[in-house]
Order: structure tokens, then sequence, then C-alpha cells
């Protein structure tokens, strides 16, 4: 193993980058400190990881968005510090952050009532890595997750370590009792999972660039190669392999105590503080919806079978029995039309974990009752199953994808309803240009944009309770 030399080709013309968010974006709605807002105007997070993020943040503060978060970055992760949060959360967001790289945790891991952080990786023109020597093995780890390290002398490297420790890659002796030689140990992390690793020797942390080789990877575990500036390669190492045997930590979290807004210079970041993320060109228009056949309208008063005793916020309770012309009412505190009921059954198929997630958050905090899905065979047996208000449905999933698929849903989706006495709309979840025509191609007119914002799908439903109400 100590034979296996990187052998870079010759340099080729790098991947593109993909589209990328600002940091405040992602924390809008939070109270964060001004000078840690200062710091993180320039700091960006790829699109997939800023929507891994804002789901793991929503989820985790639950209904404590008040409360302060500390945020920081460097030149390669982002920390979010929370001291409290809603402890059912961990699991799902420990799930979202590890697949985009990320990580959750806390802070000090010796400290029960330590707070927690949220550790992903940024957009950055060069990867950040730690740099170590295993038994002649150069090994890379993507700075992101790394959590801590620590020199520790032989002695220590038993039971003395508070995490557990993970397996080495390259074969060799291991150090002799009392020995005086200190070794680093780097503390990983992934999702919810932390472990050590102990190298032989620590190089430094380097930028440095993905490369192919002539050879594979001499073990498993080792994904690709990189090389730094002075053209010294290494192994880049993957977390999730190397802590797939260690368990998850304990999930119970004590229920936070009661709470009061921090004064200045604390504030708390609005929407309008930050600019609006668009993905499509300007030039490019959602599709405007036909005049609704009464089937179609999207808001109407349930049956009281279907709604639940609760009034679900933020609609107003609904009438006993199904209504022919659904009355608008007018909030006293934004002066805009509101629907006057909705049926809150939603189904979501959308095969991207962190988009799906995201979508159905938002959708739970208007009030609905979510389901998702992620292929078109699952999205047809609960269309044939449910009477859904709302089916939010990807152009692209595994098994289909474009107008054909789009028209298939349709068609099922019709079917399925025609059953039921209460109207239900279907509305795609578009990227660009050529997703709007697939759906238009397929007749459905209702689309959202991806990434679904809070604002836009607000706004999504406003319209389409005003109309409903103007139809009248």
């Amino acid at each position: 193993m100590n034979g296996a030399r990187i052998t870079p080709p010759p340099a080729g013309a790098p991947d593109p980058v993909p589209g990328t968010f600002p940091v405040v974006q992602m924390l809008a709605g939070f109270r964060v400190p001004a000078g840690d807002l200062d710091a993180l105007q320039e700091v960006r997070l790829a699109g997939t990881v800023a929507s891994a993020l804002r789901a793991a943040l929503e989820w985790l503060a639950g209904e404590a968005h008040g409360r302060p978060i500390r945020a920081r970055a460097d030149d390669a992760a982002l920390e979010v510090v929370l001291e409290h949060l809603d402890g059912r959360a961990l699991r799902v967001a420990g799930e979202v952050l590890a697949g985009v790289g990320g990580s959750l945790g806390r802070v000090e891991s010796a400290r029960p009532d330590a707070p927690w952080m949220v550790r992903v990786p940024i957009d950055a023109a060069r990867e950040q890595y730690l740099m170590v020597i295993e038994g002649g093995l150069p090994v890379a780890f993507a700075w992101p997750a790394v959590i801590h390290i620590v020199m520790a002398g032989a002695g220590e490297l038993g039971s003395g370590l508070p995490a557990p420790r993970v397996p080495a890659f390259a074969a060799g002796a291991e150090p002799a009792a009392g020995a005086a030689a200190e070794f680093p140990v780097v503390l990983l992390g992934h999702g919810l999972k932390r472990g050590y690793y102990v190298a032989d020797r620590l190089v430094w942390r380097l930028p440095a660039s993905p490369i192919e080789t002539v050879t594979p990877p001499p073990v498993a575990g080792l994904t690709h190669a990189v090389q730094t500036d002075e053209g010294d390669c290494y192994w880049v190492a993957d977390p999730a392999w190397l802590l797939q045997s260690v368990a998850e930590p304990s999930l119970e979290v004590a229920p936070a105590p009661a709470w009061a807004p921090p004064p200045e210079p604390v504030r708390a970041l609005d929407e309008a503080d930050v600019a609006a993320i668009e993905l499509l060109p300007d030039e490019v228009e959602p599709l405007g919806a036909p005049e609704p056949a009464p089937r179609d309208e999207f808001v109407r008063a349930a049956d009281a079978a279907h709604s639940p005793a609760v009034e679900p916020p933020p609609a107003p309770a609904r009438e006993a029995a199904p209504s022919a012309t659904p009355s608008v009412t007018t909030s006293a505190d934004q002066g805009t039309p509101a629907p006057a009921a909705v049926f809150r059954a939603a189904l979501v198929a959308e095969d991207s974990i962190t988009a799906s997630i995201f979508l159905a958050r938002l959708l739970e905090q208007q009030g609905y009752l979510v389901r998702t899905v992620d292929s078109a065979a699952d999205l047809a047996r609960e269309l044939a199953r449910g009477d859904w208000a709302l089916v939010c449905v990807d152009v692209e999933l595994p098994d289909g994808r474009g107008r054909d698929h789009l028209r298939a849903v349709r068609e099922t989706h019709e079917r399925a309803h025609a059953g039921h006495p209460g109207p239900s709309a279907l509305v795609a979840l578009v990227r660009d240009r050529e997703d709007l025509a697939e759906a238009q191609a397929a007749g459905i007119s209702r689309v959202l944009r991806k990434p679904v914002t809070r604002e836009a799908l607000e706004q999504f439903l406003l319209r389409m309770g005003a109309r409903a109400g103007g139809a009248s």
C-alpha cells in the first residue's frame, strides 16, 4: 500500500461551476448578530447545499425562529450554531446535511448541554483539504468534514478519545504505549455521525484541485485524487465510508427554556434585506392559468369529513358543507385577499431529498398535511388513494421525465380525482424555459419555479385563492 503512487494525466478543462446563492438569503427570518452578517455578505453556497441548509435550519428551529443563532465562515466551510433546537428534527436534518457533505453535532462533544453546530461546505474557487500521511499513504480530507484536530500521544489513542475511532486506510503497527511521539487526531463529521481518525504525520491544510489518475485508489474509502500547487498528490477520503460503522449519538434534547428577544445589535434579517433568488432568465414568465372549470378551482369549502377539528392557521375555519362559490375574506393585518378555506392534503413528487423536504416544510407552514414521493410509480399510486387538493410534480423523476411523463401524471390525476367531490390543483415544478415548454405541452398550466421560496409559494397560493374567489 505504501507504493500507491498517484500519477496525474495532463491537465484538462475544469468542470463548470454550479449556481450559487448568498448565505444571508438562507438565514432570512433568523436572528443573527450584525457582526456575523457583515462577515457573511460575500459568502455563497452551491444550490444543493443552500437548500439543505435552509431545510435543516427550518426543521431544527421548529417554532423558535425568534431565537438567535451564530454564523461564521472561513474560505471552505460555514458553521451555524444553535443554542436550542427541536430534538425531533435531528435525524432528518442530519440526513439532509449528510447528502451535501455537511454535519450536525454538539460544539463540544464532552458537554451534554453544549450548543449544536451545523457545518456545510461553501462555494470557493479552490477546495481546501487537510493533508496527512498514514503508513506512507497520502490522504486528504475535505475541510468541511473536519470538526477539529488535536495532537495526542500514543497512550491516549486507546480509550482516551471521547468519540469512536474509525479504521485506518493503511496497514501499520499500532504506536507503542508510552511512546514520546505525538500523532495527529482528526475529528470527522458526516451527518449526525462523528469519529476520530489517527494518522502518522500531519502535513497541513492546503488548497488542491481534483485530477484524474492512471491508477485507481489503492483501498476502499478513497474516492479520487487531488493535487496541490506544489505538485503533491493525495487520495481524498470519504467520511461517510469511514463513519459507516459509527452509531448515531443520543438524540434526546432537553426542552428549550423560556426566552425573550435579545437587545441590539442582534437584529432580525428580513426577506427584504436580501435580493430574491431568480433562476430563470428575465424574459421567461410563468405560464398563465386558463379560466378555471368548476372542478379546477383551487380554493373551496371542504366537506366536514375531510377537515380537522382544529382550525388550520392561517386559513379561516371551513364551512360545514361544500359551497359552489367559495368566499374570500380580507386580512386586517395584510389588507390582501385570503382564501376562505383550503383542503389541506398535498402530494409532492420530487426525487431530490433536500428539495422535497424544503417544499414539504413550506407547505406545512401554510396549513397542509404533506405526503412526499420520489418516483412516478409512487405518485400514481398515491393519486389513486386520496383526495389531494394540491399535487406538485417535478418535471424529471427517476422513472419519468418531460412532457410524456407530465401528460401521464395529468391523465392519472384527472381519472383519480373524478370520483371525489372537491377540486384539485396540479402544479409542475420547473427550472427553466425547457421545463416550462414541457409542462405547457402536457397541458399543465400551473407552475412553480425551483427552488421554491417561501415568498413565491405564498404568492402562488394567494393568486390561486384570489382568482377562485373572483371567478364567481
